[in-house]
């Protein structure tokens, strides 16, 4: 039996909703990304500066990472071809941006 290589494995897709002041909220498409730690939890993601998202989540420093089902695979794949930049991915997609309970952990 031959063995899988791990970083084979294909990792779940995720959508990354960023807001900064005065700029319209945005959705980011993000394959990389993981958690730090369980305790506390800490996740991180990566993006390339050259993304319209990147200025936004350098300036805001807050992110909210949302696991898409199944059924919004092509929203998903959508929101990692376009730009926020040209183009208003919650109005393009129908995908209503709702403010958060808790983004920012206290003392940071």
């Amino acid at each position: 039996m031959n063995k899988m290589n791990v970083s084979s494995l294909p990792e779940p897709t995720v959508l990354v909703t960023v807001n900064a002041e005065d700029k319209k909220p945005n959705i980011i498409t993000i394959a990389w990304r993981g958690v730090f730690s369980h305790s506390p939890a800490t996740v991180y993601i990566a993006v390339h500066p050259a993304r319209y998202s990147y200025s936004m989540l350098k300036e805001s420093m807050e992110y909210v990472i949302n696991i898409p089902s199944e059924n919004l695979v092509k929203l998903t794949d959508y929101c990692g071809i376009v730009s926020g930049k040209n183009v208003d991915k919650f109005k393009e997609t129908g995908l209503t941006p709702i403010p958060a309970s808790i983004v920012r952990r206290s003392g940071l």
